[in-house]
C-alpha cells in the first residue's frame, strides 16, 4: 500500500514537471517572437490583395477559354406567300424554308482573338506576381521597422536607466552638500526628458506591431525575432543586374509589346471579310417532298477597309516600343543608384557598429566611473551620455536605411530579400 502511494506521488511530480517544462517552453517561444520567414509565409497566405490577384488570373483564364470557342450556328425559318388580300392558289400553299448558317474563320481572326486573350491571361499572371512582390516588399519593410522600433525602445529604456542613475547620484551628492542643488534640477529635467522619450518609443513599438499584423488581418504581430545589426553581402552588381532585367515588370513590358503586335495582325485580318455558309430544306408550294438550299455570303469591302483601326494599332505598337526603351533606361539608372546607396548605407552601418558605437559605450562607462571618483565634471558626463545616445540612434537609422535599400533591390530583381540572400538570412 505504501509502495502504491509512493508511485502515485512520483507520477504526480512527473506530471507537474512536464507541465512546468511545457509552460517554460511556451513562454520562451512567446518571448522569442515572430520570425521574418513566418511573417512572409503568413502574409502570402492571408493577405487579401494577394488573394484578389489570384482571382483575377482565374477570371482571365475563363475569358481566354471563351475567346477560343467558335460562334454558334444560326437557325433561320422563312415562310413565303401566306395571308394577305390575294385569294389564289399560291397563297393557299405557302413555301417554308429552313436554313442553318455558320461563319467561317478562314483568315484566322478568331485564332488571333484567342491569342490576344491568352496574352491577357499571361499579363494577369504577371500582375499577380507583381502584386504579391509589392505586398511582400511592404511587409519586409514593416518587419524591419518593427525591429527598429524594438531597438529604439530598448535604447530609450537604457537612456532612462542612465538618467535615473545620474539623478540618484546627483541627489546623493546634493544631500551631503558636495554640489549645488541647481545641478539636481538639471538632473530632474534630464530624467523627465528620458521618460517622455521612452513613452514615445513604446507607442511607436506598438504601432509598428499593429501595422505589421494588419497585412494579414491581425491586430498584434507580437515582437519580432531578429537582429537589426546583422550585416550581409548582396550578389555582385553585374550578377544582380541580370536578374533585374528579367524581373516581372520587364516581362510585362515585353508582353505589352507582344499584345500590340498581335493587335496589329488582328486588325489586318479584319480587312478581309468573314464568309458565311448556309444550307437547309425548302418545302415547295403545292408539291409533295422537299428540296435543298445552299448559300455563301460575305461583306463586300467597298466602304470600310478597317484602315483606321490598323493605323491606330500600329501607332500604339510604336508607343509601346518607345515606352519599353524608356523603361529599360530608367530601370538601369534606378538599379545603379540603389546599389550604390545600399553599399554606402552598409559601410556606414558597419563603421558605426565596429568603431563608433563600441567606443561611445566604453567612453560613457569610463566617464561615469571617473565622475564618481571625482575625476570628471557633470558636463563631461552629459557630453558622454549624449554622444552615446546620438551614436545609437545614428546606427539604428543607418541599419534601417541599409535594409530598406536591400529590400528595394530585391524587389527590382523580382524576388524578396530572404530569397535573394539564400541560404543566408537577413535578420
Amino acid at each position: 500500500m505504501k509502495a502504491s502511494g509512493n508511485f502515485f506521488s512520483v507520477s504526480v511530480l512527473l506530471l507537474l514537471l512536464t507541465m512546468l517544462l511545457s509552460c517554460l517552453s511556451w513562454a520562451s517561444e512567446t518571448e522569442k517572437g515572430i520570425t521574418f520567414a513566418e511573417v512572409m509565409l503568413r502574409t502570402a497566405r492571408e493577405n487579401p490583395l494577394i488573394a484578389a490577384a489570384a482571382w483575377d488570373v482565374k477570371e482571365k483564364d475563363a475569358l481566354w477559354k471563351q475567346a477560343k470557342t467558335l460562334p454558334n450556328p444560326v437557325l433561320s425559318l422563312e415562310l413565303e406567300n401566306f395571308g394577305g388580300s390575294l385569294d389564289t392558289e399560291e397563297t393557299k400553299h405557302p413555301e417554308l424554308t429552313v436554313t442553318v448558317s455558320q461563319s467561317l474563320d478562314v483568315f484566322g481572326t478568331k485564332w488571333k482573338q484567342g491569342k490576344m486573350a491568352g496574352l491577357s491571361k499571361e499579363m494577369a499572371g504577371l500582375d499577380e506576381e507583381n502584386g504579391r512582390l509589392d505586398v511582400l516588399q511592404e511587409v519586409s519593410w514593416f518587419f524591419v521597422c518593427l525591429l527598429g522600433a524594438q531597438a529604439e525602445e530598448e535604447q530609450a529604456r537604457d537612456f532612462f536607466r542612465q538618467s535615473r542613475e545620474i539623478h540618484v547620484l546627483i541627489k546623493a551628492q546634493v544631500e551631503v552638500g558636495k554640489i549645488s542643488p541647481l545641478r539636481l534640477k538639471r538632473a530632474e529635467i534630464l530624467l523627465t526628458e528620458a521618460e517622455i522619450e521612452l513613452d514615445k518609443a513604446v507607442c511607436q513599438h506598438m504601432t509598428a506591431r499593429l501595422r505589421l499584423a494588419s497585412l494579414w488581418g491581425g491586430t498584434d504581430s507580437g515582437p519580432a525575432a531578429g537582429r537589426l545589426d546583422r550585416l550581409y553581402v548582396l550578389p555582385d552588381e553585374a550578377v544582380l543586374w541580370e536578374r533585374v532585367k528579367g524581373n516581372p515588370d520587364g516581362k510585362q513590358r515585353h508582353l505589352l509589346n507582344r499584345l500590340s503586335r498581335t493587335a496589329v495582325t488582328l486588325e489586318k485580318s479584319r480587312l478581309l471579310p468573314t464568309p458565311e455558309i448556309s444550307g437547309g430544306l425548302r418545302k415547295l408550294r403545292g408539291l409533295p417532298g422537299h428540296t435543298f438550299t445552299a448559300a455563301l455570303s460575305f461583306q463586300l469591302p467597298l466602304l470600310d477597309w478597317n484602315r483606321g483601326n490598323v493605323r491606330a494599332a500600329q501607332f500604339h505598337l510604336q508607343k509601346e516600343d518607345a515606352q519599353t526603351l524608356a523603361y529599360m533606361r530608367d530601370l538601369e539608372v534606378r538599379f545603379r543608384t540603389l546599389y550604390g546607396q545600399w553599399q554606402s548605407a552598409a559601410n556606414e552601418t558597419r563603421s558605426l557598429k565596429e568603431r563608433v558605437l563600441t567606443a561611445a559605450e566604453v567612453l560613457f562607462q569610463a566617464v561615469m566611473e571617473g565622475y564618481k571618483a571625482g575625476k570628471f565634471s557633470f558636463l563631461e558626463v552629459l557630453e558622454a551620455r549624449q554622444a552615446l545616445h546620438h551614436s545609437r540612434r545614428a546606427f539604428t537609422a543607418a541599419a534601417l536605411n541599409m535594409h530598406g535599400k536591400a529590400i528595394e533591390l530585391a524587389r527590382l530583381a523580382g524576388t524578396t530579400l530572404d530569397r535573394l540572400l539564400e541560404p543566408v538570412q537577413p535578420f
